[in-house]
């Protein structure tokens, strides 16, 4: 899991992480706002980096595990650099 431990939820405690990942190279797309962008994943997003998409989330909740909340400005900044 990204930066947290690996056993529980950090909104509900559940044991229940499912983690994922792909590959992308450098095909990762995004769009936010009114900026878009295609290329190497983002890194500091809580999505991945380079060419790997990494998500872990709570089969209960729904809660995104990682750390936020993330800016809209780091987004913007990130799709920019895409």
């Amino acid at each position: 899991m990204i930066g947290q431990d690996e056993s529980k939820c950090q909104r509900c405690e559940s044991t229940s992480i499912l983690s994922m990942g792909a590959k992308c190279s450098d095909r990762c797309s995004m769009a936010f706002d009114d900026e878009d962008g295609v290329g190497y994943v983002p890194a500091n997003l809580n999505v991945g980096e380079g060419d790997y998409i990494a998500i872990d989330y709570c089969l209960d909740c729904g809660q995104m595990q990682g750390d936020f909340p993330i800016t809209r400005e780091s987004v913007v900044a990130a799709i920019r650099g895409m």
